[in-house]
């Protein structure tokens, strides 16, 4: 009777061990794959977090160049060119339409800021060297500084719409690009007015 027990006993426990180590392997690979998901999602987080901080890096400093932009037009609006009223004029129109231009992205750069509660600066005072006297060359200087600053905003947009999936900043970036590019052909023309008057 014992070898019958025997017998019978074997192909049950037999049984039961390999039906726990399928149970067993089958809790590894679901732990593997919830580990592995986990870790997927971890990566994510993070990247998404170094985005975000990106987004936030950009923002804020297009929003100090185009505060800068704002300041260094403020600067030229007292210069006078006795010379030509003409071209005066078109100083002035130029610097009105830069201005109206600068407020609204600023306007707008507040708006996606508040938004994506990212704090940026809303208004900067800079020591603007090259304005100091009301000569043309000082007028040339202030708008090729411009210029320069509008070219350095554009590539800053230009990144932070290449970096971004969120549709607010692509949008943004886009929109902003084309009206400083719209500035740049402005400038360059009363620019080319000003290389007869010395």
């Amino acid at each position: 009777m014992k070898m019958k027990f025997r017998k019978i006993l074997n192909p049950k426990l037999i049984l039961v061990f390999v039906a726990l180590t399928l149970i067993s392997c089958n809790n590894i690979f679901v732990g593997k794959n919830k580990t592995n998901e986990l870790n997927r999602i971890e990566t994510n987080k993070l990247t998404r977090i170094e985005t975000n901080k990106l987004e936030a890096k950009l923002l804020v400093k297009v929003s100090k160049n185009n505060l800068i932009m704002l300041q260094i037009c403020e600067d030229i609006e007292d210069v006078e060119i006795v010379q030509n009223v003409e071209i005066e004029n078109d100083i002035k129109i130029l610097i009105e339409s830069l201005e109206k231009t600068h407020f609204e992205l600023s306007e707008n750069y507040n708006e996606v800021a508040e938004e994506k509660l990212i704090s940026i600066p809303i208004e900067i005072r800079i020591n603007n060297q090259i304005g100091e006297t009301n000569t043309i060359d000082n007028l040339k200087e202030n708008l090729n500084e411009i210029l320069n600053k509008i070219d350095c905003q554009i590539k800053l947009l230009n990144r932070l719409g290449e970096i971004s999936n969120q549709i607010e900043f692509k949008v943004l970036a886009t929109k902003d690009s084309i009206r400083l590019k719209s500035n740049t052909s402005k400038i360059e023309i009363v620019l080319s007015e000003l290389k007869d008057i010395t």
